[in-house]
Order: C-alpha cells, then structure tokens, then sequence
C-alpha cells in the first residue's frame, strides 16, 4: 500500500510544478513579444536634414510638372540656401520669374507668366521668429520641445492661369510639409 501513496504523492507534486509552470507561461510570452514601438527624439542633426530634404523634394516635384506650366520654366534656377549651421538655423526655397515691379503694400507686377515662391523653414524657433516676418508663418511644435517654423508665399500673375499655378502650386507645397511634419511624429524602431 505504501508503494501507491509513494506513486500518488509523486503524481500531486509533479500536477503542483506543471500548474507551477503553467502560470509562469504568460510572462514568458510577454518577454518574447516583439518590443514596443518607443517615440525617441531626433537628434538635431537629423531635424535639420529632413527640413533640407523637404525643400529638395519641393522643388523636384516642380520640376516634374514644369511642361504644365510656363511659369516653370526656369525652375531650375530655384535656390536653396541654408542660413545657419549644420543643425539649426534658417533654410529657404526661392524661385522667382518675371517680377516686373515689387510693391511692399501689396501684389507685384509680373511679366506674362511670372510666378515668386518662398519656402523659409527654421529650426530651432519661437513665436517671436514667425512673428517678426512680413510672410504669414506657422510655428510647429516637436516632441523634443522645441519647434520649428515655417514660411511660404506663392505668388503669380492675376490670370487664370496665374490662379491655377498658384493653386497647384499651394498644394504641392502643402503636401511635402505635411510629409515632413508626419515623419518627425512618426515613432522610430
């Protein structure tokens, strides 16, 4: 009889460590878990590239529309100037065409088929930066707790294909600074 409680009790305690086991299980499966996407901060460096890179591709994006448009035609004369050192400071876009005559209180007159578009971006920066331009500008906080601004006229003749440039204009503009804007929220891996 002793034998089968000796057998018995071996069965209880190796039922005892299997349940033992068993809820140790889920910790397990927590640590093997691919780990959490984490939002970091990016290096300065980097904020300043992605704006650089931005400006770039604005201006690729005019160059691939430049048979739509007459105002386009010397697009590859579209500077890209940095103000500043390699991680913070101003970065501007400038494309000018046909500016006959510049008004400071209002429209210019441009030449058939003139356009001026400015893109200014500036890391890092405060509201008194964005305020003290005469370009109606945005300020753009980050994760990092600085912000960045951003400036941008477009400009062209009052015609309507004038307004249409602009238009077009606008919304390529708009769609790489949402862009860059998105990737700086984006999380790294």
């Amino acid at each position: 009889m002793y034998p089968f409680l000796s057998l018995i009790l071996i069965l209880l305690l190796n039922a005892a460590m299997v349940v033992n086991d068993l809820s140790a299980a889920p910790a397990v499966k927590e640590a093997t878990k691919k780990p959490a996407t984490v939002k970091k901060i990016l290096p300065r460096a980097e904020i300043y590239d992605r704006m650089e890179q931005t400006l770039f591709s604005i201006r690729d994006s005019f160059k691939e529309i430049k048979q739509g448009f007459a105002q386009l035609a010397d697009i590859d004369s579209a500077t890209i100037k940095k103000d500043g050192i390699k991680e913070e400071g101003r970065i501007r876009f400038d494309y000018e065409r046909g500016v006959v005559k510049e008004s400071i209180s209002g429209e210019p007159t441009f030449a058939q088929d003139g356009c001026d578009i400015v893109v200014q971006l500036k890391y890092p920066a405060t509201q008194e930066d964005v305020d003290m331009r005469r370009l109606k500008g945005s300020l753009v906080p980050l994760r990092n707790g600085k912000s960045y601004a951003v400036w941008y006229l477009v400009r062209a003749e009052r015609t309507e294909e004038g307004n249409l440039f602009k238009r077009k204009a606008n919304e390529i503009i708009s769609f790489h600074l949402k862009t860059m804007q998105k990737s700086f929220d984006e999380p790294l891996r």
